[in-house]
């Protein structure tokens, strides 16, 4: 297993220190997806529209993957 840290930008940039354990990139891919819905959960309520990504970076630094996720009410 390889660590794997999940910076947040959603107005501002988070920069993850700690890291998650992941098996491989699909448990990565599954890891930001649901660090993005937990978030949105709480900010969505307060913002909208609402925008959020997730990068994750392996323990060299470099991006694996990025993803985003919008929220807005119609």
């Amino acid at each position: 297993m390889q660590r794997f840290y999940f910076d947040v930008q959603n107005g501002q940039a988070e920069t993850d220190h700690v890291g998650v354990l992941c098996r491989d990139i699909e448990e990565v891919h599954a890891c930001a997806v649901r660090t993005a819905a937990s978030i949105a959960v709480e900010e969505a309520v307060i913002r909208d529209p609402y925008d959020i990504i997730i990068i994750a970076r392996n323990e060299d630094g470099q991006t694996v993957l990025k993803t985003s996720l919008h929220i807005a009410s119609m």
